[in-house]
């Protein structure tokens, strides 16, 4: 592809401001927001200069938060008559999203890979001005013990009106410190 062409690409796709703008492109950082700290994530931003600008501008996010969700169970009230009840369990998830910018084409969904690992393909879940276009995936044990020994966190994704498809890098530096954090509490 040649440098207009990811010019017009990088342009058309760049419409993203993103509201975690603190500038952690190298690392990964746990964030909180709100007096509680209680609802915290941890995240890294790929930032790309635009021409003619000279600050780095904000293309794309991941954000890992730890959420929770209620599983039904079945407990044994009396084991001689053999009586259950059935009941709810809070039970924590981790998901990942990853903001990507607009223009992206919403019927192919991105791949998330890591260290050339492929490890599935976040759903969308909503576009708008302010964050792009947000995909979500719910991952688990495995996928973070990927990410705490892998290099790289690659989002490949494909372009609207174009045949063309693009992969970008987050590191993982920092990744196992800010997550134990997280998953701390």
């Amino acid at each position: 592809m040649n440098k207009l062409k990811i010019f017009t690409v990088i342009t058309l796709l760049f419409l993203s401001t993103n509201t975690y703008s603190e500038d952690n492109t190298k690392s990964w950082k746990k964030k909180c927001t709100g007096s509680n700290d209680k609802n915290c994530f941890i995240n890294i931003i790929y930032k790309v200069k635009m021409p003619d600008q000279d600050k780095m501008q904000t293309f794309a996010t991941a954000i890992i938060q730890i959420g929770s969700t209620k599983e039904k169970i079945m407990s044994l009230i009396d084991e001689k008559d053999q009586t259950y009840k059935l009941g709810e369990e809070n039970k924590p998830v981790t998901v990942l999203f990853i903001d990507l910018p607009l223009n992206i084409d919403l019927r192919k969904s991105p791949l998330i890979t890591s260290d050339k690992i492929s490890l599935g393909s976040p759903k969308f879940l909503n576009c708008n001005q302010s964050i792009g276009c947000r995909t979500m995936a719910i991952i688990d044990e495995k996928i973070i013990e990927v990410f705490k020994k892998g290099k790289s966190l690659s989002i490949t994704f494909a372009v609207f009106g174009s045949n063309e498809n693009i992969t970008i890098q987050f590191p993982l530096n920092g990744f196992t410190k800010a997550y134990n954090k997280l998953a701390k509490g």
